[in-house]
């Protein structure tokens, strides 16, 4: 059973009841403590990760369920990274909530951090409800929510810098969605404006790292890391090969027979060396999920796996943002599933991203250029159909498009002369 929690209101300035900066100060924290000591009441432990173990307690004062994460922090004098960025962020529909922090009364140098609670567990945990591979659904519903809250974080400068599905929770789900919502957890090891020269990735999650991330960081690593998410969640598995590692050589050695330099400013150095070696042996090796593998027989929509490939593009330049995502899925998510309850999804197939089976470019073809490839294909089928709402489900494309293919898909339908498109 956890010790009682000595409460330190964030609302009435956390900064300087937690840095104690005058005896008064630190009265006023003792009559706080005092006052809350037992509003959280624990209930069960969670969980453990590498930023710290996590607690379900009850709030006594407004009767919810909290999660209540203990971290190791050393240095009185400053908030913990994690808490002057969520104080800095504020609230979003797709970050868990931040409520407070408290101070361990039992244990020296381990402050705790106060969340809402995430009844539906993590994606991992989720995941196990499914009979088979997820429906294609959820994983849009996933990747929107995910993209929601990345381009939050990146819009204010903030790499979150480990995502994946355990820092993915899952709450109930909002009125008009099928699914619980998905809530981006776990900002141990984000930072603010980054310098992009300076390898941070090696502080995250093996497997989960973009292909640039030895010598850059940013926010397209988190980007790649969500495209990690939704490749897995489509095929089961990371998008790496695993190539056989020489005998008796430890990382230490191998980076030192490498003869690969340290960028300037890297922290801890053996995890980044243990990082490097890592990548040498699990390069990426992306897989269509439109196609079955040989580990799975499900296969998504071409459309889907195009925007997961966009998100694993290999260079960090060219690949797609946080706020193209925000733009492009909530507008295609339901058109897809208007289609695929229709049974029609095979209009979801109908363009050519000219790409070769390694998802290299044959030819460059814009997110733009795919998206007008898809209207033509709805329009024409409306056309020989006299399906008009078919043509007004093809409209949402237009916005997305750039104004020059937005030119050519009108052309299209007037050349066709189908009656009330506008």
């Amino acid at each position: 059973m956890l010790a009682k929690l000595n409460f330190i209101d964030t609302n009435a300035d956390t900064s300087e009841a937690y840095l104690g900066r005058s005896a008064t100060q630190s009265a006023k924290t003792n009559v706080r403590a005092s006052t809350y000591r037992e509003r959280y009441v624990p209930v069960r432990h969670l969980g453990t990760g590498g930023n710290g173990e996590v607690d379900l307690c009850r709030d006594t004062r407004i009767g919810t369920l909290v999660a209540v994460k203990t971290i190791y922090h050393d240095n009185p004098r400053s908030l913990p990274n994690e808490v002057s960025i969520l104080q800095q962020l504020g609230r979003h529909d797709n970050l868990v909530w931040y409520h407070t922090m408290l101070h361990h009364p039992t244990r020296d140098l381990r402050l705790q951090l106060v969340f809402e609670y995430c009844p539906m567990g993590d994606l991992v945990d989720y995941l196990e409800t499914f009979e088979t591979q997820p429906p294609e659904m959820f994983i849009w519903h996933v990747f929107k929510h995910v993209a929601k809250g990345l381009n939050f974080l990146h819009r204010r400068g903030v790499v979150h810098g480990d995502i994946k599905p355990a820092n993915i929770l899952l709450t109930t789900h909002r009125s008009g969605e099928l699914y619980p919502l998905p809530k981006i957890a776990d900002l141990g090891t984000a930072c603010i404006n980054p310098p992009h020269d300076i390898p941070q990735s090696h502080l995250g999650t093996l497997g989960f790292q973009a292909p640039e991330s030895a010598l850059r960081y940013g926010p397209a690593a988190d980007i790649w890391a969500l495209g990690c998410v939704i490749h897995e969640l489509a095929l089961g598995y990371l998008p790496l090969q695993r190539l056989e590692k020489p005998e008796n050589v430890n990382p230490e050695m191998w980076f030192e027979m490498s003869g690969m330099p340290i960028p300037r400013g890297t922290s801890h150095h053996r995890i980044y060396k243990e990082f490097c070696f890592f990548m040498a042996f699990h390069p990426p090796s992306r897989v269509r999920i439109d196609h079955p593998s040989p580990l799975t027989s499900t296969s998504y929509s071409k459309l889907l796996n195009y925007l997961m490939m966009r998100a694993l593009d290999m260079n960090p330049h060219t690949r797609i943002t946080a706020h193209e995502l925000c733009r492009i899925i909530p507008e295609l998510e339901p058109l897809v599933y208007g289609l695929l309850v229709l049974g029609r999804e095979a209009l979801l197939e109908q363009f050519d991203e000219r790409r070769d089976t390694e998802w290299g470019d044959v030819v460059y073809v814009t997110d733009s250029q795919v998206l007008r490839q898809i209207f033509d294909g709805l329009a024409e089928r409306a056309n020989q159909e006299w399906d008009m709402g078919m043509l007004q489900w093809a409209t949402c494309l237009l916005q997305l498009m750039r104004p020059e293919d937005q030119v050519a898909a009108y052309r299209f339908v007037a050349d066709m002369g189908i009656c009330g498109a506008s």
